[in-house]
């Protein structure tokens, strides 16, 4: 960078430094091409969410890694809180399938949206982290305002999710937070 070196420059895979800077955990070097102007927002071209970071945002690999000090770095540096990534998946939803609720939390004070969901099938946070069973990512969803009632496209609902794996203490939670205990759910079930 000091020689001259561009802080986006792309690889013959397609591969840009901050993303993969971020995939191998260096919140070091992170800072260093934010402060060289590296696009926050930056995702190579193609790919998969590998160890190569192709088609994924640093924002989005620190999140899947539970890199908070690199989470609140890169939002510092006004990274994109709702930029999906190749799959649909916005952060917040990563961080509440993984049960990182002190994520949620970071991600949901720099405004994602608690109930943004996957165009594609209609999964939103707070379903996701109903199905995982955390029940912490829960709270802090409701909290914030997610749709106790949102379903994904098929019908499901977050309680749906939760009584389908088991996770007895976040149906508690759900039906306490106004969850319809009668509502059919996907095949009319």
């Amino acid at each position: 960078l000091a020689a001259g070196a561009a802080a986006d420059a792309v690889d013959g895979l397609g591969r840009r430094p901050l993303p993969c800077a971020a995939a191998a955990g260096c919140g070091e070097l992170c800072e260093l091409l934010l402060e060289a102007r590296a696009d926050v927002n930056a995702r190579g071209s193609g790919g998969s969410a590998g160890g190569d970071a192709r088609g994924v945002a640093a924002l989005s690999i620190a999140v899947s890694a539970g890199n908070g000090r690199l989470v609140d770095t890169l939002i510092s540096a006004r990274a994109d809180v709702e930029q999906a990534d190749e799959r649909g998946q916005r952060p917040l939803m990563a961080a509440a399938a993984a049960g990182r609720a002190e994520l949620c939390k970071a991600l949901l004070a720099a405004e994602a949206d608690p109930a943004g969901n996957d165009p594609a099938d209609g999964k939103a946070a707070l379903l996701l982290a109903a199905g995982s069973g955390a029940l912490e990512a829960c709270k802090v969803l409701l909290e914030a305002g997610a749709d106790v009632a949102g379903c994904t496209l098929a019908g499901a609902a977050p309680l749906h999710a939760a009584a389908a794996n088991g996770h007895s203490e976040v149906c508690r939670l759900l039906l306490a937070a106004g969850a319809d205990l009668l509502k059919p759910g996907p095949g009319g079930r």
